[in-house]
């Protein structure tokens, strides 16, 4: 909550001090997404022309031009083809960087020019609140994207908010976590490899596990010896050091043969073969993702709503419930139960009429029944009335507005 909106100072013409909202939690990924992006692929193309730099120079210096004139002829022109060719790649990975780099720059320019949104406090001082709308948008479009919603996304982005967003990015996201569910591990092993240098960075165990995954699907298809081959090929020493019923699994394979109809090879497999076992792995890669692209776990939307809530959520909710009070609604229960309570040195009242809260300027106002409400939503009432009295909304009784005594607060 704390990195998803917090607060800083900022200074006005006439030298207010006003507090600036900041959502760190969505506007830091709009600006890593790109860069990420640019890294992986200066990466992926740094090695594949320098493979095929490496083959051309070999090409030259083992004296493969040689032959007849025309033989020789049509070695060069094969030669400036490849050269050719090497080059373009080199210009469209040089292009697709830069147009990254500078999407990067434009958000930057975009958010440094948005105007800050000030705190309630600063309002009541005279300082103009500006309502952060296209702030609260991206969270909604961060929030959409992350849970597979792209074509809402799309509808709901104004062009401006599109703009912060690489949807090509979550849509490969969202399609690696649809073929994992349907049991598919081609389209991840493929992530992993182009994402490798990252992953290790972050000490991932993504790419091991599918290789894992990838392992029992072909002992349930029979191929045992592909299998055990599969397993010394892509899992390096100490891989399935934590997993002790793979290498019993293993080990009855190469003794005894991979027979699936055998309840203790079942057994040893089990874990591995269960649907939740798919399932878990659909949610590595999803936080896997998250981490290599340096975005936050949780959603921009989800955090600025725990702040939220976590901000207004009393003891008294569980006692009163309020009409006017968002932590009391019936629909956003089983997300605040999450949310723990915080701890107040003192005491705030809230007006269960306006649902604002009650101080020295809107002082507490207690009826002749004793429920207490706030000054200004008595005032309001007593002028809506045709007799300037005030009808209380719990007993539903009139009183005249100087019945009301103020409460002082120990």
């Amino acid at each position: 909550a704390v990195d998803a909106a917090s607060t800083g100072e900022a200074a006005t013409e006439d030298g207010h001090k006003t507090a600036v909202v900041c959502y760190t939690g969505v506007e830091s990924s709009i600006l890593r997404v790109p860069i990420e992006a640019a890294v992986s692929s200066f990466r992926a193309s740094h090695k594949d022309v320098e493979n095929q730099a490496i083959a051309i120079a070999k090409y030259v210096t083992t004296g493969k031009i040689q032959g007849s004139p025309q033989e020789c002829r049509s070695k060069v022109e094969k030669l400036i083809t490849k050269v050719q060719t090497l080059r373009s790649k080199v210009a469209e990975a040089g292009a697709k960087e830069r147009a990254l780099l500078q999407r990067c720059r434009n958000r930057y320019a975009a958010l440094s020019k948005e105007p800050p949104a000030v705190s309630e406090d600063a309002v009541g001082r005279g300082d103009e609140f500006v309502e952060p709308t296209e702030k609260i948008d991206r969270a909604v479009v961060d929030y959409l994207l992350r849970e597979g919603c792209m074509e809402t996304a799309r509808q709901y982005a104004s062009p401006a908010v599109a703009e912060m967003f690489e949807f090509e990015v979550f849509q490969e996201a969202h399609n690696i976590q649809a073929s994992l569910r349907s049991k598919e591990t081609d389209s991840a092993l493929a992530w992993c490899a182009k994402h490798r240098h990252r992953l290790k960075k972050l000490h991932s165990s993504l790419e091991v596990d599918i290789h894992l995954q990838r392992f029992v699907t072909m002992v349930e298809q029979g191929e045992v010896a592909a299998a055990v081959t599969y397993v010394r090929e892509h899992l390096g020493e100490g891989a399935l050091d934590d997993l002790p019923q793979v290498k019993r699994a293993l080990t009855m394979m190469v003794l005894f043969g991979a027979d699936l109809r055998s309840q203790q090879l079942q057994s040893e497999l089990a874990s591995f073969r269960s649907e939740d076992r798919w399932k878990k792995l659909a949610a590595e890669f999803r936080a896997a993702f998250l981490e290599a692209y340096g975005m936050p776990q949780s959603s921009g939307l989800e955090m600025l709503l725990q702040a939220g809530f976590f901000a207004l959520r009393t003891p008294a909710c569980e006692e009163a419930r309020s009409v006017n009070c968002p932590t009391c609604m019936p629909e956003w229960q089983s997300f605040i139960q999450k949310i723990p309570k915080p701890h107040r040195v003192r005491s705030i009242l809230i007006c269960p009429i306006s649902g604002k809260p009650m101080g020295s300027d809107n002082p507490p106002m207690a009826s002749p029944d004793g429920h207490v409400y706030a000054l200004h939503s008595l005032q309001k009432l007593a002028e809506t009335s045709a007799d300037g009295s005030v009808l209380c909304p719990a007993t539903q009784k009139q009183y005249p507005l100087s019945s009301f005594q103020r409460v002082y607060v120990t």
